[in-house]
């Protein structure tokens, strides 16, 4: 048993760290080296396991904060949080581990040496993930790009789910200095990447055991939950002022559409309505029914990729930064999104049917899709509300 697991156990029955002692309840699937709560199991098994979040350090336990009660399990990686009162799949949240690793041990980073080429901004194998943040370069960018938390059933992540496994980068790859080793890093708001260049091929980019070295710090843990992810998304352009979106909380604009270009395809979005009741189905208590209708059209040339589509690719983003997807009687309305490939020169009409909280109102569009290409590449783009639409 590793000597710091030892230690953390110690401290718990010393009663160092009463508020991270395993909760009564907890119902522990034993798993090679680590034992994880059911509540967790699916989310630890699907997005990476021992990989990417490590052994458990603890049970799960429950803490409340403004007597609202949530359910943590900390592990060498991460800090998952549980929250019963929120939409799956947002209900569980990975804390914010990187950060506030970051905290204790800025001090320990430097600038790269002139050997570390592959992560260096003029290696060309860069892309800034998230505006003004630092860019994710070589190694880095790859495993960035090929990893996230899944949100829409599409494979290959997509914005939104690499936010939400990793947070936003909040350093550019840097040298860690422990005293003891030196190495390539790259901290981000929920993880460390690490590159370590003579382990075999698939593993030389591991995510670091953050979430330990907190615990072993004595980085105390947040006082408050971890926030939720915000997906709205920069899409670079003026939005209205708070005065007119406010009143998308209560409105949408009756006549016009939005619309947007990319990658070839248009979307178009119009009709937005806000109803107490859907065909006698009441909106649950602090909800409200959300109906609109989409149009995608494929304007790429006739060689050219078809995109596959479905009311499950299609998410709203509130302007909250919450992110919702189509609720289960979507079948009812007269013309639902149904699974579609559009072709070149052909297009897709449908309506989309979302419970969203009562006192938010619409900020984006997401649309997701697959590419029918030989790689079956991902589409993945968002169409900004926040902005005067077009008027017929």
């Amino acid at each position: 048993m590793r000597y710091w697991y030892v230690l953390f156990l110690v401290a718990i029955a010393l009663g160092v760290t009463p508020q991270r002692q395993a909760h009564a309840g907890s119902n522990c699937i034993q798993r090679p080296e680590t034992c994880i709560d059911t509540t967790f199991l699916p989310f630890w098994q699907a997005h990476g396991g021992l990989d990417q979040f490590g052994n458990s350090i603890t049970g799960k336990y429950a803490r409340t904060v403004d007597n609202d009660t949530f359910y943590v399990q900390e592990f060498e990686r991460v800090r998952l949080e549980y929250f019963p009162k929120r939409e799956a799949p947002h209900n569980i949240v990975i804390g914010r581990v990187g950060a506030e690793w970051l905290d204790y041990h800025i001090k320990e980073l430097t600038p790269l040496t002139t050997a570390d080429t592959a992560f260096a901004p003029e290696s060309g194998a860069c892309a800034v993930v998230e505006v003004n943040r630092p860019a994710v370069c070589g190694a880095f960018l790859q495993y960035h790009n090929t990893h996230g938390a899944e949100l829409d059933g599409i494979p290959f992540a997509n914005r939104n789910e690499r936010l939400r496994l990793f947070g936003a980068p909040l350093t550019p790859a840097m040298r860690w200095n422990n005293g003891t080793t030196s190495i390539v890093v790259q901290v981000f708001e929920r993880a460390r990447f690490e590159y370590h260049p003579n382990d075999p091929a698939g593993k030389t980019v591991q995510m670091g055991k953050v979430h330990a070295e907190n615990t072993l710090s004595g980085v105390p843990a947040p006082i408050g939950a971890s926030p939720a992810v915000n997906y709205l998304t920069d899409t670079g352009v003026t939005i209205v002022p708070t005065s007119v979106t406010d009143v998308f909380r209560k409105n949408m604009p009756f006549v016009g559409f939005w619309q947007h270009q990319a990658s070839g395809l248009k979307f178009a979005a119009t009709d937005f309505r806000y109803l107490d009741s859907f065909y006698s189905i009441p909106a649950p208590e602090g909800k409200k029914w959300l109906t609109f209708t989409v149009l995608m059209q494929n304007q790429r040339a006739g060689d050219q990729a078809p995109v596959y589509i479905d009311h499950s690719y299609i998410a709203i983003i509130d302007l909250e930064g919450n992110r919702h997807t189509a609720a289960a009687p979507i079948r009812k309305l007269d013309l639902p999104v149904v699974p579609t490939t559009v072709y070149p020169g052909g297009q897709m009409v449908g309506q989309m049917l979302l419970l969203i909280p009562e006192g938010t109102g619409v900020a984006q569009v997401e649309f997701n899709g697959a590419n029918l290409d030989q790689y079956v590449s991902r589409l993945n783009t968002v169409m900004e509300i926040r902005v005067a639409p077009f008027v017929y």
